[in-house]
């Protein structure tokens, strides 16, 4: 099949019968239920993107394993030019459609392709065998593939098993075709509708939390597996002016229930083998922070866009203070945009032959460019003023009474209708003052990790001791062994 289209994507999607509850019903068929059209049609873009001439040279790539053209997000990085093309798509793409989720899936199956090839090195398993054939397959078919990493832990002060023991996802039996897990993983965007889940650790474990050192994959109508989801932020009815982003952008949220699911051994890649949980969960955070640090920019980009537009139809764009402003969250994107580059142009490879980004650098980048959202945001309301919070409804708007009114009393610069200003104000609202803007921000801060979750991986990649011995010899310090010899 190679590269499919969107529509063949949604149709693989009919063939699948996931047990899936939104709002507290059960739902038969997602592909054609309102609350998951803007999810899947985000999803669905990764498909389209390879058909569309401006992506269509970044998303085909050949693939060495089948020997094929395959689709850019089930490639399996050997060196730097599929980071640099995938930074290349995620800024442009984060800036016109928000988060197309699918970065996931490189970015879990290339730590998991290191690291079964260590697990098989040192204990004699066959685990990368097993990843090998199912990459194999997930190019082939171009699958959607994602990735459950986030334990629902419950009381966080307690080690895995220490309380409730299924807190996190563990396997509870070994058989002689598989094993059977249970558990759930939380924060799963857009989960029921791909075609394979990756699920795996969702930290560093010690030698006698065995059994939670499991990675494996399992199809979404897998029994035993049930999503309990949340509906985007789409309003009940269509929209002309308001919420033109919630109405199109958001994804469907979902926790997922693994109740004694069996996954056969060919689909897993780690079974008891905890000194290699920290790595696995490493590996996926610093790679899926490299992607961060283009996409991020790219939302950037779009925040730019309506904050220098609101400023302009406000009759201000000269105003130092909104320039000052505009020019911190340009800074913040370029950034953001240029770590990405360093992370993909200086990154490393690993003894499997698969090639990972520089992890401080992607740390650093993502930090850089998700931590001050609440800044943007800031800079958008002054931008636009108190209206972006009292301004009219839409419905207010299409009033033919009221409708001259407000074109006289909304009106801003000279010479520009004021239903342009009314427009931007709206799309300001949606962006930071609705249920939308929430979701929004929460997805810049917390995706790939917490801002404090960078801030330990910097300090703990970034080689200080190095520094402190370049600075002892510029003072001329000597050290105490020096001293010694002497």
């Amino acid at each position: 099949m190679g590269i499919r289209t969107k529509q063949q994507y949604l149709d693989s999607l009919r063939d699948q019968h996931p047990d899936v509850y939104m709002l507290g019903e059960k739902v038969d068929n997602i592909v054609d239920h309102p609350l998951f059209a803007s999810s899947l049609n985000h999803m669905g873009q990764t498909f389209s993107l390879a058909h569309e001439p401006e992506f269509r040279d970044l998303v085909r790539i050949h693939s060495p394993l089948i020997d094929e053209e395959i689709n850019l997000w089930s490639h399996i990085p050997q060196d730097s030019e599929p980071y640099l093309r995938k930074s290349k798509v995620l800024r442009k793409v984060s800036a016109e459609r928000v988060c197309i989720l699918r970065c996931l899936e490189p970015d879990a199956l290339t730590p998991l392709w290191a690291v079964t090839y260590d697990i098989d090195k040192k204990h004699g398993t066959q685990y990368h065998e097993h990843l090998v054939e199912f990459v194999k397959r997930a190019q082939r078919e171009d699958l959607m593939v994602s990735a459950s990493v986030m334990d629902t832990k419950g009381d966080r002060s307690l080690r895995p098993g220490e309380g409730d023991a299924d807190m996190y996802v563990r396997c509870v039996r070994r058989e002689k075709d598989g094993i059977v897990v249970r558990g759930a993983k939380a924060n799963t965007s857009g989960s029921p509708g791909v075609n394979q889940i990756l699920v795996v650790p969702g930290g560093a474990l010690k030698p006698e939390e065995k059994d939670y050192a499991v990675a494996f994959a399992i199809k979404p109508d897998t029994k035993g597996v049930k999503f309990i989801c949340r509906p985007t932020t789409r309003p009940s009815q269509p929209r002309q002016i308001e919420k033109r982003m919630s109405s199109q952008f958001s994804h469907v949220e979902s926790i997922v229930i693994l109740d004694d699911v069996f996954v056969p051994w060919s689909d897993v890649f780690m079974c008891g083998e905890t000194e290699f949980a920290g790595q696995l969960v490493s590996g996926f955070a610093c790679t899926h922070r490299a992607a961060k640090c283009s996409c991020q920019p790219g939302h950037i980009d779009f925040l730019i866009g309506v904050a220098a537009a609101m400023a302009d139809l406000n009759g201000v764009p000269k105003a130092p203070h909104i320039k000052d402003r505009i020019t911190d969250m340009i800074m913040a994107a370029e950034t953001g945009y240029s770590a990405a580059i360093r992370a993909a142009v200086d990154g490393w490879h690993h003894p499997s032959g698969v090639y990972f980004p520089n992890f401080l650098a992607a740390n650093v980048g993502k930090y850089q460019s998700c931590s001050k959202i609440s800044d943007e945001y800031a800079a958008l309301q002054d931008i636009a003023g108190g209206l972006s919070v009292t301004a009219p409804t839409e419905k207010d708007w299409l009033n033919p009474e009221l409708r001259p009114l407000l074109e006289r009393y909304l009106q801003g610069k000279q010479g520009v209708p004021t239903e342009e200003r009314f427009r931007m104000l709206k799309m300001v609202e949606d962006l930071t003052c609705s249920e939308f803007g929430g979701w929004f921000m929460g997805l810049s801060i917390n995706a790939a990790g917490s801002p404090q979750a960078e801030r330990v991986d910097v300090l703990r990649l970034y080689d200080v001791e190095r520094s402190k011995k370049m600075a002892r010899k510029m003072a001329e310090i000597v050290e105490k062994d020096d001293k010694k010899k002497k």
